[in-house]
C-alpha cells in the first residue's frame, strides 16, 4: 500500500511547457534574478571569541609600578582579568626518599613544614598585593581601584555558589584553618578586572573596534614584599611583627619518618612575580562592525571614590575616662553613588600585615563576635539632617548583606546600600543598571557620625590607631561617538 497521494503529474507538466514573465523572472541572468536553488551564499566572519595573555611592558617588582596595554585583536572586549603566579621563597624540594627536588608547592602541600618562622602570603593575596590598579584611555584617567576596594567590591556580589572559586582565586586556601605556610606556595591566582561593559553578566563588552585611534592600558603599583607576608599568629608576641621567612632553617618528615632539613631562599634570590593580562576578546561579522561604528554607544558603568581616614589616640581619649569618643569623617564622592561599602582596621593588625582583617581582634583567625567591632553605633548625615540613623554594626554588616546581597561576606565589610541590591529573584544572568542611590554631586556635606569602641594599642607606636577605608560605588556614563570614546561626566 501507497503513502504518495494520487496524481497524474498535469500540473508538473503545464509547469515545464509555460513560458511568459515567470520564467525570465527566475532564470534571466542578472543582479534581480532570483534561484531557489542557488548554491552562492554571502560571505560572513562568525561570530567567535578569542583568549590571549599579553606581557607587560616593564617587569613587574614588588613596590614599584608597571604598565600594560590593552591589544586589540579581535573586536569586542568581554573579559580582563590578571593572572599572578607569585614566587616561592622555598627551594625545590623532595616529596620522596631519595628523589629529585621538585616544586615546593608539591611538598608544602603533601607534608607539614616546620620551623620558628613559619610565615606564609597574607589571605587574599590575590587582592591586597595591589596598592592601585588604574585604567586610562590615551592619558585620561577612567577608573581606578585598591586591592581594598576591588576586593571588597566582588566578594559583596555575585553567588554563593561562586564564591568559592573567586575567593580560592584570591588566594584563600581551601580550609581557612590550615596553618599560614600552606600559603607561602599558592597556586596561578586570577583577579578580574571590571572595566566598562564588563562588570556583571549580562554586560555587552567593551567595543575597541569603535576606537581604531584611541589606546587603553593599566597602570598597576605593587605593594612590597614585605608587606605582604605573616607569620602564623603568637597570641600576642611581637615576633610575628615584621614576619622574615628568608634565610632561615625549616624542615619536614618525609615517609618513614625521615627528616629533610633546608633553608630558604635569601631575600636577594627571591625571584620577581610573574603577572599577564589575560583577556577574551570577539570577532564580528563586518556588517555588524560597521553598524557598530556608525552608531552611538553609552555604555553605564560602576566607579569606586575611595575615601581612606585615620583614627588616632586622641579620638579615643575620651574612653579613658567614661565617656563617649564620637568622631565625624566628611565622604568626598561625585555622581549617583548606590552603595557605600566601609572597613576597619586595627593598627596592631597592620603592623603584622593582617590587611584582610576588618574585625577588632589581633589575630589571623580571631573570634568574630559582637565584641570584635570597631564601633557602637555609626550615621549619615547629608545637610545636617540624617539619612540613615544611628544603628550598631549588627545592621550594616550582617543585616544589610542577608537583605541587599546575595550572600554574606562574613569578613567584617559594612553597606548602607539605597539600590535594590542582588535580589533572589532577578534573572541571572543579567547587565546591571543604575536604581536607588544619592546625588554625590549635590549632596551637602554628607557627614559619617561613628560612636567608637576601645581598641589595642600598636606595639610600634604605643598608642591606638584604626584605619577606615570608605568606598562609594557610583554611576558613570562611557559613550562612544564618531570613532572616540569619553567619559560622559568628568566631574
Amino acid at each position: 500500500m501507497s503513502f504518495l497521494p494520487h496524481s497524474n503529474g498535469s500540473g508538473a507538466l503545464f509547469e515545464l511547457v509555460a513560458r511568459g514573465n515567470k520564467d525570465k523572472f527566475l532564470s534571466r541572468n542578472d543582479a534581480e534574478a532570483q534561484n531557489a536553488f542557488n548554491n552562492a551564499y554571502k560571505s560572513s566572519a562568525p561570530f567567535m571569541k578569542e583568549r590571549r595573555t599579553v606581557v607587560p611592558l616593564n617587569d613587574p617588582q614588588f613596590g614599584s609600578t608597571f604598565e600594560v596595554e590593552i591589544e586589540r585583536y579581535g573586536d569586542i572586549l568581554l573579559e580582563c582579568a590578571l593572572l599572578i603566579q607569585l614566587p616561592y621563597w622555598f627551594p625545590p624540594l623532595p616529596i620522596t626518599v631519595g628523589g629529585q627536588p621538585m616544586n615546593p608547592a608539591l611538598a608544602n602541600n603533601q607534608f607539614q613544614i616546620f620551623g620558628n618562622n613559619s610565615c606564609g602570603y597574607i589571605r587574599y593575596i590575590g587582592y591586597l598585593m595591589f596598592e592601585s590598579i588604574q585604567f586610562y584611555q590615551d592619558q585620561i584617567l577612567i577608573q581606578e581601584w585598591s586591592g581594598e576596594s576591588l576586593m571588597c567590591t566582588q566578594i559583596t556580589e555575585g553567588s554563593y555558589n561562586t564564591s568559592f572559586l573567586d575567593q580560592r582565586n584570591a588566594g584563600l586556601p581551601l580550609n581557612a584553618i590550615e596553618p599560614i605556610i600552606k600559603n607561602a606556595t599558592p597556586s596561578q591566582l586570577r583577579v578580574s578586572i571590571p572595566l566598562p561593559g564588563l562588570q556583571a553578566p549580562g554586560d555587552g563588552g567593551f567595543p575597541l573596534c569603535c576606537m581604531p585611534s584611541q589606546t587603553f592600558r593599566l597602570k598597576i603599583k605593587l605593594r612590597p614584599l614585605e608587606d605582604l607576608i605573616q607569620l602564623e599568629y603568637l597570641n600576642g608576641d611581637d615576633r610575628d611583627i615584621n614576619p622574615n621567612p628568608f634565610d632561615k632553617p625549616y624542615s619536614y618528615f618525609l615517609t618513614n619518618d625521615v627528616l629533610y632539613e633546608f633553608r630558604s631562599y635569601s631575600r636577594s634570590q627571591m625571584a620577581a612575580p610573574t603577572i599577564l593580562l589575560e583577556m577574551q576578546q570577539a570577532y564580528v561579522p563586518d556588517d555588524t562592525m560597521k553598524a557598530l561604528q556608525e552608531s552611538q554607544i553609552t555604555i553605564p558603568y560602576r566607579r569606586v571614590f575611595e575615601n581612606i581616614f585615620t583614627i588616632g589616640e586622641q579620638d579615643y581619649k575620651p574612653l579613658d575616662f567614661g565617656g563617649a569618643a564620637t568622631i565625624t569623617r566628611l565622604l568626598d564622592a561625585r555622581h549617583h553613588v548606590e552603595r557605600v561599602m566601609f572597613i576597619y582596621r586595627l593598627g596592631a593588625g597592620l603592623e603584622r600585615n593582617l590587611r584582610y582583617q576588618f574585625f577588632n581582634k589581633i589575630g589571623d583567625r580571631p573570634d568574630y563576635t559582637e565584641n570584635a567591632t570597631f564601633y557602637n553605633n555609626m550615621k549619615l548625615v547629608i545637610a545636617g539632617q540624617d539619612r540613615e540613623s544611628y544603628f550598631p554594626p549588627f545592621v550594616w554588616q550582617d543585616i544589610e548583606a542577608l537583605v541587599k546581597d546575595e550572600r554574606d561576606n562574613g569578613l567584617g565589610i559594612g553597606e548602607m546600600r539605597w539600590n535594590y541590591g542582588e535580589l533572589f529573584e532577578r534573572d541571572r544572568p543579567g547587565p546591571r543598571q543604575p536604581d536607588g542611590g544619592i546625588n554625590f554631586s549635590t549632596a551637602d556635606r554628607p557627614t559619617l557620625h561613628i560612636q567608637l569602641r576601645n581598641v589595642p594599642i600598636m606595639a610600634r607606636l604605643q598608642q591606638r590607631f584604626t584605619e577606615l577605608r570608605a568606598f562609594m560605588e557610583a554611576w558613570n556614563v562611557y559613550e562612544i561617538k564618531e570613532g572616540r570614546g569619553r567619559q560622559l561626566f568628568a566631574s
